[in-house]
């Protein structure tokens, strides 16, 4: 289980000479469960500190205040090697992979570093574990050879996924993954993501604009505005929510039955448009 308790994260803001310069809440006292085998979805407008949760819980970037707890050990006081078994078991997939995968490293380097990194197994071990990890997110072994510019945009979010699946983590945190593709390059992410969790048993927690996608793919659902959690609900009952903010989100976009099938009939091509000024003065009344 992942625990985050009274998380805080504040930036400094631009100051001048007469005016001393305000931090800026990005997060501001999040209290945040996260079981094992439970996807949780976070939604929210733009800029209310989505993904700064995510980077958070990588430890890419330390907190202003509170703790995040990983199976009971606080990841930001913790020992070496429990550091260690920490990054191992809880991995980030970024928005744009284009921007996150090295650009002078073939696919098979970028998916042999972290073999490197946590692994003392043979080269020909890693080679194995490669070959496999392709298939899984539906690629050919062809790829092995190739750089992140030669591959389509959909190819490339399939070996961000594969390099945090190889180390076979029990979390992965799911940044915007959909926001640079195509809607039927969405469809066919969204459909691998649900064989995944099933074949490997992940937990995802999945950061997204798109309501439609995270009904489909969670089963539990946190709603941020300004840096707070206003409130966590069932994704099945998102549509009875009475909270005001909640119920302002799901305004913006048509769901889906849950019966429907994304493979048949893909994404809605109609997306949330988040982080308006309308949005931001709505809100603001609540």
């Amino acid at each position: 289980m992942i625990k985050i308790c009274t998380l805080k994260k504040y930036y400094q803001g631009k100051g001048s000479f007469l005016k001393e310069s305000t931090p800026i809440k990005a997060l501001d006292g999040i209290d945040l469960e996260i079981n094992e085998g439970e996807n949780l979805g976070i939604i929210g407008e733009s800029g209310s500190g989505k993904s700064t949760l995510s980077r958070l819980l990588v430890s890419i970037e330390k907190p202003s205040e509170g703790k995040i707890y990983f199976e009971n050990i606080d990841i930001n006081k913790c020992s070496k090697k429990q550091f260690k078994e920490f990054t191992k078991n809880v991995q980030l997939v970024f928005q744009n992979p284009y921007d996150s995968l090295n650009p002078r490293m073939n696919v098979r380097n970028i998916l042999k570093e972290p073999l490197d990194n946590h692994f003392k197994i043979s080269q020909e071990e890693k080679n194995e574990k490669i070959k496999q990890i392709l298939k899984d997110v539906g690629l050919n072994e062809k790829f092995i050879s190739s750089y992140p510019h030669e591959l389509s945009g959909g190819q490339r979010q399939r070996i961000a996924l594969a390099r945090a699946l190889i180390l076979k983590p029990k979390y992965i945190i799911l940044d915007e993954p959909l926001a640079s593709l195509d809607v039927s390059f969405q469809a066919q992410i969204l459909n691998l993501l649900v064989d995944l969790k099933e074949k490997f048993k992940i937990t995802y927690i999945f950061i997204s604009h798109d309501l439609n996608a995270v009904r489909y793919l969670c089963e539990k659902v946190a709603v941020i505005y300004e840096g707070k959690i206003m409130e966590v609900i069932p994704a099945d009952k998102l549509e009875e929510s009475t909270h005001p903010y909640t119920k302002l989100l799901l305004s913006y976009i048509p769901f889906f039955k849950p019966n429907d099938k994304l493979k048949d009939k893909g994404l809605s091509s109609k997306r949330l448009s988040l982080g308006c000024k309308d949005i931001r003065k709505l809100a603001n009344q609540f």
